[in-house]
């Protein structure tokens, strides 16, 4: 086998050398000889079994067996001996193909330094590129090494051809692209942009296409400026965001048309290198307007006045406090001489809002597109490997994509054009923060002097709200998540201090509704505080809802076209907004119910239930049907809470009595266990206080939006407890799953010992 490998290897040298024939016949007869010595190894194998010879029937086979391994050793020795023929062949073919290589090369030598010269003088400059180009190819280094010295100075002559015809080309396509950008022949321009690559220019190419794009911008920007100027002295700078908006486009149009040239002449991932030149001129541009922006709109003055306006509004919140903190800052504003106009600002602050929003999506789109460029080239460049190799060419790729992010991250973060509208957009938010303040203190100084009398009246809460929601939304607008956050932070703190501290210090003056009032105030000034009250406790609520559905519209606006992290930082400020002023509104809330509760529901509902303790639950069962024809105090207690309850749900918001009624309902708990703890029962008294529980209980569900079975469920087990038949039913009541028991085991007998019919002894034996 191995003898017939070796000759199927040598047999394309056969023809060649006589002597590798002669081998190659004798490797074909010791073929034949070893198949012989198998035909006969196996034979006498056969015969050795079938008739038991002896060891002397052996002998022949180990004569042939000793040729054999000569013969193998010959056939090693003579594979040897071939593959240093192979070796040998293989070694003149690679002599062979470097000697063809550097004729191929000579040839085009001579053919460029004839060519270029043809064509420089015919001023065909392409085909004088391309002759350059292959001439660049080649490695000249070698070629002068391994020149002979009949030829050295025919190689040194055409050197010199080539490299006096490079400098003159090199000259010729800079003058001819600069000739073309003062004649605006697009065509020219283009002819000798395609010629850079070739001569090895790739980034005097790109700098060159980048200062002709870059003169056309500057062009484009003076004729629409004087076009604009008109308009620009009637608006006082609305102008500005149509003036960057065009910029922005016409970068956006230049790199449409002339990325797929840049692609195609240059290859993949050169776009980069051009925005890099043509973003000076952006810079330049944009700036300009930015500042022109500002003279008209005098915006440094009106940032000057935010911030006195902020140093005044820290001082009077740490001198009075945010309770009056929202009447006094209006009325400040109002007394100063100089002062911003809401209106004029409102107009400025939606025009930084679309400078800002317009240059985001403007600097997205270059990160975009260079991105997509650097992927095209890498996709090009080459493929993927597989194991460990493929693991670490990811790793790498990671890195490159990693340093080529952070690279185009500093060169958008360090341009004018970012740094100019970074300083407007913090401007911005100062200016955006002072708006909320004063529109918000305006809005509670207006509300102030509402005499209406309908205190279901939010419109503190709408209008509060409808201006948080303005604000926020242009800054969402903006398209600057730091912008946006910002915005975030300062409308909590803003309404914090301006709504809610007037609201509290509305509710901090209680609910008049005592004897002192009436006693030392007219009528009529203690209603309007009650109205009062009621409006600012009925607006606490309102914002509440106002609260929630501000949160779900600024979520939905955050998330949509946000990148990841910035989608967490938005969403983390916006529920920390929502987070600090639910719980200062749900604060307000709480305790406004708990001062009604306390002033005018609590003294009702002691003088409602008073009958009770008056009447006798140790009654016989002409007694008990007597009740039942004619209730002695239950029907007249529920006309009084359905008049009380039907007094507040006209004055109060729908969440705002729900939450009143709990507090009823509770009070009613309260105050009846302690009557009925004082009181005696016997089985009858217990059905009686049964019935009259389900009574106030059916008074509450007619009115209420919850369960009321549910706040009852205390007085309810109670009187179920009175009105057992025996101890014995308890047991069996106790151990129900069904029913969750919200009696301890020690009320539940304190309970059952008001039954005079039930043994104290036994009550206490119970086990519970």
């Amino acid at each position: 086998v191995g003898a017939t490998s070796i000759t199927d290897a040598a047999a394309a040298a056969a023809n060649q050398d006589p002597d590798l024939q002669r081998l190659l016949a004798k490797v074909e007869r010791i073929g034949a000889t070893t198949r012989r010595l198998d035909s006969v190894s196996n034979s006498s194998v056969a015969i050795g079994n079938g008739s038991n010879s002896s060891s002397a029937g052996l002998e022949p086979v180990l004569a042939d067996a000793r040729s054999l391994s000569e013969m193998i050793r010959c056939t090693s020795e003579l594979a040897d001996r071939v593959s240093s023929k192979v070796r040998q062949l293989d070694c003149a073919k690679s002599r062979v193909t470097a000697g063809l290589q550097r004729v191929e090369d000579i040839i085009d030598l001579k053919a460029c330094t004839d060519g270029v010269q043809k064509a420089l003088q015919d001023e065909d400059y392409e085909i004088a590129a391309a002759h350059i180009h292959r001439y660049l190819t080649l490695d000249e280094t070698v070629m002068r090494m391994t020149a002979d010295a009949s030829e050295g100075s025919t190689l040194e002559a055409s050197f010199e051809v080539l490299h006096k015809s490079e400098a003159v080309l090199k000259d010729i396509v800079h003058k001819q692209f600069d000739l073309a950008v003062q004649r605006q022949d697009r065509a020219s321009i283009e002819r000798f942009f395609k010629i850079f690559p070739l001569l090895n220019l790739h980034q005097a190419g790109l700098e060159k296409l980048g200062g002709y794009l870059g003169g056309c911008l500057r062009e484009q920007c003076e004729k629409a400026r004087i076009a604009a100027s008109s308009a620009a002295g009637q608006d006082g700078g609305a102008w500005a965001a149509q003036q960057l908006l065009q910029l922005y486009e016409a970068v956006a149009a230049s790199v449409e048309v002339h990325q797929p040239l840049v692609e195609t002449f240059y290859g993949p991932g050169h776009l980069f290198g051009l925005l890099q030149v043509l973003q000076n001129e952006v810079d330049a541009q944009a700036k300009r307007i930015v500042d022109r922006f500002r003279s008209l709109r005098d915006l440094d003055s009106r940032v000057r006045l935010a911030r006195t306006s902020a140093t005044r509004h820290q001082q009077s919140q740490q001198q009075y406090g945010p309770g009056s903190q929202a009447q006094m800052m209006y009325q400040q504003q109002q007394q100063q001489g100089q002062q911003l106009d809401a209106k004029q600002l409102d107009a400025v602050l939606s025009e930084l809002a679309v400078l800002s929003s317009r240059t985001e999506l403007y600097l997205r789109f270059v990160s975009r597109r260079c991105l997509a460029d650097w992927a095209a080239a890498d996709s090009k460049g080459g493929g993927s490997g597989g194991g460990a190799a493929s693991g670490a060419a990811d790793s790498e790729s990671e890195s490159v994509e990693q340093r080529r992010q952070r690279k185009l991250d500093d060169f958008l973060g360090k341009c004018a054009v970012t740094r100019c509208i970074q300083k407007l957009v913090d401007e911005y938010c100062l200016l955006e923060e002072h708006f909320m303040r004063e529109m918000l203190a305006k809005a509670v100084a207006l509300d102030s002097g509402v005499g209406g009398s309908d205190p279901t009246d939010t419109r503190l809460a709408d209008d509060a709200f409808f201006i948080l929601k303005k604000c926020l939304r242009r800054a969402v607008s903006t398209g600057s998540a730091d912008a946006t956050c910002a915005a975030l932070n300062r409308a909590a703190d803003v309404a914090e201090a301006q709504l809610i501290g007037a609201l509290r210090s509305r509710l901090g003056r209680g609910f008049p509704s005592g004897w002192v009032q009436d006693a030392f105030g007219s009528k009529a000034s203690v209603e309007e505080a009650r109205q009062a009250y009621l409006t600012a406790l009925n607006c606490a609520e309102a914002c509440r809802g106002n609260l929630r559905d501000l949160r779900r519209l600024l979520e939905s606006d955050t998330t949509s076209g946000a990148g990841r992290r910035d989608r967490e930082k938005l969403l983390s400020c916006l529920q920390a907004m929502d987070a600090g002023l639910g719980e200062a509104l749900a604060a307000i809330v709480n305790e406004g119910v708990e001062c009604l509760t306390e002033i005018s529901l609590r003294p009702q509902v002691k003088q409602i239930l008073a009958p009770l303790s008056n009447v006798s639950h140790v009654i016989t069962e002409e007694e008990l049907l007597a009740y039942e024809a004619s209730d002695p105090w239950v029907e007249a207690a529920c006309l009084r809470i359905g008049q009380l309850a039907d007094g507040f749900q006209r004055l109060l918001l729908p969440p705002l009595f729900d939450t009143l009624l709990q507090s009823l309902a509770g009070e009613l708990v309260l105050r009846a266990e302690k009557l009925i703890a004082r009181k005696q029962f016997n089985r009858l008294g217990g059905l009686q206080l049964d019935r009259e529980v389900r009574s106030l209980a059916a008074c509450l569900s007619a009115r209420a939006a919850w369960s009321v079975r549910d706040r009852l469920a205390r007085l309810s087990q109670t009187a179920m407890l009175l009105g057992l038949e025996s101890l014995d039913e308890l047991t069996a009541c106790w151990s129900d799953s069904v029913m969750a028991w919200r009696l301890t085991p020690a009320e539940v007998r304190h309970v059952l010992a008001l039954r005079v019919d039930f043994r104290q002894d036994d009550v206490r034996r119970l086990r519970l």
